[in-house]
Order: C-alpha cells, then sequence, then structure tokens
C-alpha cells in the first residue's frame, strides 16, 4: 500500500519540519552521491536550512565547483521552484483515466536561461542577482565539458547496496 500524497507548501509545525527536512536532506544528498558515482558528473549542493545553518555536499572539491560556475559563460539549464511546481500541476491535470501520464516528461516543460557571465572585482553582484538581468528563456542544449581524471573526489561514505568501481 502507497503513502498518501502530500501538500507541497511550508510545515508549520517546526519539529514536523526540522524531521522532515532531516530525513529529505539525508535523500537528496544521497540522490546527489548516486548522480555523482553512476553519471561521473560534478555536483555541489548547498542548504541554508530554516535556521540559517548551512549544510553543504560536494561529490569533488567544493571550492573548485565554484569556482568552475562563475566562470562559466555558456548558457546552462537554470530551475527555480515555480518551474517545478508548474510542471507538476501540468502533469495532474493531463493524467488519464487509467492513472497514466499522457504528458511525457516533464523536463520538456521547464525553461532553460542563460547561465550569467564572469563576476568581475568590481561587481558586488550575486550570480542569482545577474541571473535577474538576461535575456528572456531560451531553449538551448550544452553538454559541459568532461572532469578531467585527476581531480580529486571529496570523501563520502558509500551506502551498502551500491558499488564503486575505481578508474
Amino acid at each position: 500500500m502507497g503513502r498518501k500524497k502530500i501538500q507541497i507548501k511550508t510545515i508549520m509545525d517546526e519539529r514536523n519540519r526540522q524531521v522532515t527536512f532531516q530525513k529529505r536532506r539525508f535523500g537528496l544528498m544521497k540522490k546527489a552521491m548516486e548522480l555523482s558515482v553512476l553519471c561521473d558528473c560534478q555536483i555541489g549542493l548547498i542548504i541554508f536550512n530554516s535556521n540559517n545553518k548551512l549544510v553543504q555536499y560536494s561529490s569533488h572539491d567544493i571550492d573548485q565547483i565554484l569556482l568552475r560556475y562563475t566562470e562559466y559563460n555558456d548558457s546552462c539549464e537554470t530551475y527555480t521552484n515555480k518551474e517545478f511546481l508548474n510542471a507538476s500541476d501540468v502533469k495532474e491535470e493531463d493524467d488519464d483515466e487509467d492513472g497514466l501520464s499522457v504528458a511525457g516528461d516533464d523536463r520538456n516543460k521547464l525553461s532553460v536561461t542563460p547561465q550569467p557571465q564572469t563576476l568581475t572585482p568590481q561587481s558586488h553582484n550575486t550570480p542569482a542577482q545577474q541571473h535577474m538581468h538576461t535575456p528572456p528563456p531560451q531553449v538551448l542544449q550544452h553538454t559541459p565539458p568532461s572532469l578531467p581524471s585527476h581531480m580529486p573526489r571529496s570523501p563520502f561514505q558509500v551506502p551498502p547496496n551500491v558499488v564503486v568501481h575505481p578508474q
């Protein structure tokens, strides 16, 4: 028997919110680690909880990932909560009577936005603030360059059901 679907909105009870945060944070970091290992990609995850406490996960050196992000000049896919909430609303409306979705892949409904330009020393804007001044969304495809094999990976605990083969 499956669990009932929850409404995606702020949990008002502080204790329940903290418990949910802890569980989902772990699940998100586990998924990020699996994606990094299975697809050989770099992931940097930065979370500020409701108490302003910083939690970070990185598959590689976080400083190298952030430097690569700030120096990246090509277009990239950018997502916000709004795109995901709108995509799930459209999917629910398109569900067929048999419970199967006829909407297809939700990623087709999400927008693609150019990446902000490299930060200069004179600029005090954050990448998010610079993003607000970018042109309207464009549909672009980009494949980032692969990670050099000599880059060190940050240590992390691998769940017992995941097999990691060294390269």
